[in-house]
């Protein structure tokens, strides 16, 4: 009975080894996914936004040139009320 059990546990580690080597080259393989996408893959990006505003310019730039007068204008400064103000 005591090799039987020797023999399982050998089995055991044996299996384990295998999933662990696949699990390890599935992760080798992420990694080099990444590191080509990293070589290859676009070095910078732009994201825009557009927004219409109600008003001309000179009526707009004084809100937006200065920063204590976010809270005037940010959707933030009401939703969270706990911002300070600069």
């Amino acid at each position: 009975m005591h090799r039987l059990e020797y023999m399982k546990g050998v089995f055991y580690l044996h299996f384990l080894m295998k999933i662990l080597k696949y699990l390890l080259y599935v992760v080798g393989v992420l990694l080099l996914i990444a590191v080509l996408l990293g070589i290859f893959g676009p070095k910078s990006y732009d994201v825009h936004r557009t927004a219409i505003v109600p008003g001309t310019p000179e009526q707009v730039w004084p809100y937006v040139s200065n920063l204590k007068n976010m809270a005037l204008w940010s959707p933030w400064a009401e939703k969270d009320t706990a911002m300070g103000n600069l």
